[in-house]
């Protein structure tokens, strides 16, 4: 899956910003985290109704991590996928990559996490949100 994300382009099909989120509509500045539509700077964010703040300790894949890299709080964004590390794009024209969130650069810059809210969401439509396909019984 980290092959096929890409910056954001002028197509509004599955993009991934420097911001955590998959599906966005380049058209409508848009994006969509489990079914919902959130806000696309990190700072705003990390201050969306939508998402719960969580604590370090408490991280589970697909959490949302953020990070103050621009000298102002909650200035990048990255998706926590499990063992201390994110997945994240550093800025346009670099490749998607993980992270390791115990080195010394992103440990002193971490500012918090947080959650969506799932019960609000059906589970095939967030699968569906992020690219996947709902599973089948």
């Amino acid at each position: 899956m980290i092959g096929s994300l890409r910056h954001r382009t002028q197509q509004p099909a599955l993009a991934f910003d420097h911001q955590p989120v998959v599906a966005a509509d380049a058209n409508r500045g848009e994006q969509r985290a489990a079914g919902k539509r959130i806000p696309r700077r990190a700072d705003q964010q990390a201050q969306s109704a939508g998402l719960l703040k969580i604590d370090r300790e408490e991280l589970k894949p697909g959490d949302l991590v953020f990070f103050n890299t621009m000298r102002r709080a909650f200035s990048h964004v990255g998706i926590y996928i499990g063992e201390d590390r994110f997945i994240h794009a550093p800025r346009a024209g670099k490749s998607v990559r993980v992270e390791d969130m115990r080195a010394a650069y992103w440990a002193r810059r971490f500012d918090g996490a947080r959650r969506a809210e799932l019960a609000l969401a059906e589970p095939a439509a967030a699968l569906t949100t992020l690219g996947a396909a709902a599973p089948t019984r």
